[in-house]
């Protein structure tokens, strides 16, 4: 907790989000004064001066506005005979940063004249936050529109650009630097906070992934679409050799953009186009429209998104082994393509330019685990020890590399295959499925970390022979099991385990590469929260603490009725044991959990996979994981084989059970 005020902290969080938005001379505290006032926060931006007055209190807000009008006169006194900031007087805005939803109730008398001072609530705040740190590029300039400053004179943004005219409707084609479109192009996110905007804000991994594309000096072939908010200045270029190869609809010129941060709006491309940074040469295409409502934007964004077919992974992968076979993913694909030629999967597997195959085993299913696994890598890590194995697999010729691969998986799985008792058809049909495959290859990167070589007929004798006899004897139904968890990569590991551990009895040694796993119970905690919330969220608080012990959450009770949202604020205060008092104590287990976590004969079978059969030992294994939780909240981390196994097996369970309640 920190030893510093509200205010102060305060202070520090809008400091920091002008670093966040590329302010420099950032200033402010007890001791800076301007004019002889003190100021909270102060930056610079491209010549633009912003002076902020922060405020945690929660009442006389129209006061404290009001004496803020009343300073600015004073602190433009000082600006003028401050050297360091004398040049930015033109370019002065004031703010007042409150973290109090009902700041936002006095804009008005804010903004009245004279003096108008711009108000930055929670809601605000935090939006800009968000955007700073994920488009660092574009926040600044969504910030100085918001304040109502305009392009300096020497930005300004024009292009050669061919100018087409369809029916009522005016675009524009052209190549401009991605910078200088950022520069002017904001997206219409709907965390802002307004009602016709229509996109969701840009995820942060994606960008990453784009700019790591981008970096390789690589370009897009495909057009960003945008739309101008204001009237555009074309000048057109009159040519007699233009205007007789030029249609009557179609001319050549200068594109002028207006002078706004905002000039235009992104309605398909953001990634692409946030994604550019400085250093980075490439140029981009863009389509604009001119001056379009926000509902046919809207229209564009929808159509764009519901019509456009993305590139299916299979077909991606099928590619990577035309268009670069050297690569891993290329090495891999033509891997499994030989593996369609013959052996055990002749003509199963399915690709684009396979065709479907009489077993559809999925060229993504087969290429990822390859991947996963690190099969097309010259090294394969080692789990949990954390070093890495030679791959054997691995040749300096890509070519030869890729027939490696293949040859030796046709080879394991021929072994497998073969070891299957011949009327167990159903054993055979889960090895040579998607799931399966997937589970024998993950099982092979252990074998040859174990053994330090792919599978021979030494290994296939002392292994497989041992691991299949062990699967003939189980029955359709624990084979079928093993087939519904394969249906995610958390069951795939859970069934390489079992294996794993019954491979251990033959060699011990292959315990130390088991895959530790995680035994997060703070993730667990918040999962449950998110969890119990998402199911009583439509209840009032009053109604929903009536029918919990409210001696029990007697102080979390009074804080949370103090917030706006009690009920969220009191969910998300408790503990693991908390969550289990309300789940399974009171009302709300036999009215809404027990349904959700104990098997009941009647419903969808595949949904009660993961059910507990009853609720005794649901109630047992909850308290034994909030025994542990508490173990480790007092700094006692010990736990026990039997323990250890208990609890992941919860954790398993409760995730697929919330998976299936969506």
């Amino acid at each position: 907790m920190s030893d510093f005020p509200p205010g102060r902290v305060y202070e520090d969080r809008i400091k920091n989000l002008l670093k966040l938005l590329c302010f420099r001379e950032i200033k402010g505290g007890p001791n800076f004064k301007i004019g002889g006032n003190q100021i909270d926060a102060l930056g610079i931006v491209d010549n633009k001066l912003v002076i902020i007055e922060c405020t945690t209190k929660r009442t006389k807000l129209r006061e404290k506005i009001e004496t803020w009008k009343g300073k600015q006169g004073r602190i433009l006194s000082g600006i003028q005979k401050e050297e360091k900031y004398r040049e930015y007087l033109k370019e002065v805005k004031f703010i007042i940063a409150s973290n109090s939803k009902k700041i936002e109730n006095y804009k008005e008398i804010a903004s009245s004249s004279p003096n108008e001072v711009i108000i930055w609530g929670p809601k605000k705040v935090n939006y800009y936050e968000e955007l700073a740190k994920t488009i660092p590029s574009r926040a600044k300039y969504d910030v100085l529109d918001d304040l109502g400053f305009s392009l300096n004179s020497e930005e300004n943004v024009c292009v050669p650009a061919i100018k087409i005219e369809n029916s009522k409707t005016e675009m524009f084609s052209f190549f401009i630097n991605p910078l200088d479109l950022i520069k002017i192009s904001s997206v219409a996110h709907r965390e802002s906070g307004m009602e016709k905007y229509y996109q969701r804000m840009v995820k942060k991994q994606r960008l990453n992934e784009i700019k790591k594309f981008l970096h390789k000096g690589k370009i897009f072939p495909t057009n960003i679409v945008i739309s101008i908010n204001e009237k555009t200045k074309f000048e057109k270029i009159n040519s007699s050799e233009i205007q007789d190869i030029s249609p009557k609809w179609l001319s050549f010129g200068k594109l002028t953009f207006p002078k706004s941060y905002k000039s235009c709006w992104v309605i398909d491309g953001q990634h692409r186009l946030f994604s550019f940074e400085k250093g980075m040469k490439q140029k981009i295409a863009v389509v604009a429209f001119q001056k379009i409502k926000k509902e046919e934007q809207m229209n564009f964004f929808i159509d764009i998104n519901e019509n456009a077919k993305p590139i299916s992974s299979s077909l991606m992968w099928d590619l990577n082994g035309e268009i670069s076979p050297e690569n891993e993913k290329g090495i891999i694909s033509n891997a499994v393509k030989q593996m369609n030629q013959d052996g055990p999967f002749q003509e199963k597997i399915s690709a684009p330019s396979l065709g479907k195959g009489r077993n559809r085993i999925s060229i993504t299913s087969f290429c990822s685990s390859l991947q996963k696994s690190g099969f097309g890598k010259k090294q394969i890590i080692v789990p949990v020890m954390k070093h890495y194995q030679p791959n054997p697999f691995h040749n300096k010729n890509y070519k030869k590399f890729s027939t490696s691969i293949s040859k030796s998986m046709k080879y394991y799985f021929k072994s497998i295959i073969n070891l299957v008792a011949e009327e167990n058809q159903y054993l055979k049909d889960f090895i040579i499925s998607n799931g399966g495959v997937s589970v024998f290859i993950y099982l092979y990167k252990y074998l040859i970390c174990l053994e330090h070589k792919g599978v021979d007929k030494e290994m296939k004798d002392k292994y497989l022979k041992f691991l299949i006899d062990f699967l003939n004897y189980q029955n359709k139904n624990t084979i079928e099991n093993y087939t519904t968890l394969c249906s995610s990569e958390a069951g795939k590991n859970k069934v390489v385990l079992e294996m794993l551990e019954k491979i251990s009895q033959i060699n011990p040694d292959i315990k130390s590469f088991f895959p530790e796993e995680k035994l997060d119970l703070e993730e667990l905690e918040k999962t449950l929260r998110d969890f119990l919330y998402k199911k009583v969220k439509n209840i009032k608080f009053d109604e929903f603490i009536s029918k919990i012990d409210k001696k029990h959450f007697s102080k979390k009770i009074k804080t949370a009725k103090e917030k706006s949202d009690p009920l969220k604020f009191f969910i998300s205060q408790t503990t693991l044991g908390e969550i289990n008092f309300i789940m399974t104590q009171s009302f709300y287990w036999k009215n809404i959990f027990e349904d959700i976590f104990i098997q009941n004969e009647e419903h969808d079978q595949k949904k009660e996979e993961f059910k507990y059969p009853n609720e005794q030992i649901f109630f047992g294994h909850f308290k034994l994981v909030i025994k542990n939780r508490n173990n480790k909240s007092h700094g006692k981390s010990n736990i026990s084989d039997s323990d250890r196994k208990i609890i992941i097996e919860f954790i398993f369970k409760l995730n697929n059970i919330i998976k299936f309640e969506g």
